[in-house]
């Protein structure tokens, strides 16, 4: 029950065996890997939430998995099964290849640092005789990573405290070149010559205080301070300026000068808008996210239209979803905006946190609603089929849909979905497959005896066993003489 006691129990088929531990915190996940049980452990023993992992075995002790120092240089494949994906991209340059970035699902759910920071860069292909031939590589793993963007030579990919350089062969870590080590990096952009890379302030993260670089490969420029902008959620760049939102604030990039376009700052309601897409054939943004105010939960949900010479057009959910729709969620927020080109559309998702999302058509200043109340889609197109899955990140071309799905649909969790627009069948691929090395680094040993639990390290075992054989050693040969 958290701040007493904790249990676990076994089952072998016949017997019954209940563990008690006396510990400050909570058993949380179980994962059996390797022919090995791991225990995820919430300790809540210090003043920040932190999250252990223990091997369990038969006897009723845990062994502490070593996942601390620096954050995580040692994982267990149970803490990827735990990722999401966070950006996907086609590969110009290689036909049928996606790349995609991927972050801990505990930090999309918390901002603490004791989370495990872990996450991974993925290249998936497509045979292009063959839809169902599906091949991955991993090409990195370590932190979690959460942007990236292409520049016609090279990718930088972006994350927790990381920035990587991948040049279609291999992929360099640059952190400390663009002066970024300490940052949360939420997003990266290339244009007008030059990258922008944007991060944000995190509550419990040693983060610094760099919010916004411009960089050209070689040198860092930190533009922080002009823009005024100590927190940046997103970065986006429609051929001809920036836009980036961050702080209660939505500003315009453009050879060398921010202009503000819209600033809620001196409100007492904060604002963040992380969800951002461009019409090129009308020439304006749709951006949204959230702000939590105080009457109903769908006037949580902000959306806005950006013209290109700055005009900011406010578009009220409450206008458009009756409040009665979210009677039990506690806010509401604008999750998923994206561009559909075939249709000149935007499709907008609306969630009610934590148990109702519904899904729009926003083309020719109309908002058509997709879905009803229970879920359903009203008609059998195959944007509402993929829809249907609820997904998070989609990558639209004209073969292929490449997109993820919602953290509420279990059954494609772990999963990419790939819906082929010509035969429109749909196809999912795993993005951790269970490998066979060892995983685990034992560091300290807590043994369960009569219902208690007590610690001892390595170390203090090994002297424990040399006292024993050295007692041992003296009884023989004072028995022997």
């Amino acid at each position: 029950n958290g701040y007493s006691y904790n249990y676990i129990a076994t089952y072998d088929g016949n017997n019954t065996k209940i563990y008690k531990y006396n510990y400050t915190g909570t058993f949380n996940k179980i994962f059996w890997i390797n022919n090995t049980w791991i225990i995820e452990f919430k300790n809540y023993s210090s003043r920040y939430t932190s999250i252990e992992y223990y091997n369990f075995y038969n006897n009723g002790s845990l062994n502490l998995i070593n996942t601390t120092k620096p954050h995580i240089d040692f994982t267990p494949v149970a803490l990827y099964l735990d990722t999401y994906p966070t950006d996907i991209r086609k590969n110009p340059n290689k036909d049928g290849e996606y790349l995609i970035t991927l972050n801990s699902l505990n930090s999309y759910f918390t901002c603490c640092e004791n989370y495990p920071n872990v996450g991974a860069l993925i290249s998936l292909h497509i045979n292009q005789y063959d839809n169902n031939n599906i091949s991955k590589k991993i090409l990195y793993k370590g932190k979690g990573l959460t942007s990236m963007d292409y520049n016609g030579k090279y990718w930088l990919i972006g994350g927790n405290g990381i920035l990587l350089y991948y040049d279609g062969k291999n992929t360099t870590d640059i952190t400390k070149k663009a002066h970024l080590s300490n940052s949360v990096i939420s997003s990266v952009a290339f244009g007008c010559n030059c990258w922008l890379i944007g991060s944000k302030s995190r509550p419990y993260y040693k983060s610094s205080n760099v919010s916004l670089v411009k960089f050209d490969g070689d040198k860092a420029t930190d533009l922080t301070n002009t823009s005024n902008i100590s927190s940046v959620e997103k970065i986006a760049y429609n051929g001809r300026y920036f836009l980036i939102s961050g702080d209660n604030k939505l500003i315009k990039y453009n050879n060398g000068s921010f202009d503000t376009i819209l600033d809620k700052s001196h409100s007492t309601n904060y604002y963040i808008i992380d969800e951002m897409d461009y019409n090129k054939n009308q020439n304006y943004w749709l951006v949204g996210g959230y702000c939590r105010y105080t009457h109903p939960a769908v006037s949580d949900a902000v959306l806005y239209k950006i013209y290109d010479n700055g005009t900011c057009e406010y578009l009220p959910m409450i206008d458009i979803l009756p409040p009665s729709n979210f009677t039990y969620c506690d806010y509401c927020s604008i999750t998923v905006i994206k561009y559909i080109p075939d249709e000149d559309c935007f499709i907008v998702r609306v969630s009610g946190i934590p148990n109702q999302d519904y899904w729009f058509m926003y083309k020719n200043d109309t908002f058509i609603l997709l879905n009803d109340s229970d879920g359903g889609f009203k008609n059998n197109t195959a944007l509402e089929h993929i829809l249907r899955i609820n997904p998070n990140i989609i990558e639209w071309n004209k073969k292929y849909v490449i997109f993820n799905c919602g953290f509420r649909n279990d059954q494609y969790n772990n999963k990419i979905c790939i819906y082929n627009r010509v035969n429109y069948s749909l196809i999912t691929c795993s993005m951790w497959d269970i490998p066979t090395e060892p995983m685990l680094v034992v560091t300290s040993i807590y043994i369960c005896k009569n219902g208690n639990m007590y610690k001892t390290t390595l170390l203090e075992g090994l002297v424990v066993i040399t006292i024993l054989l050295i007692i041992f050693i003296a009884y023989i040969l004072h028995k022997k003489y």
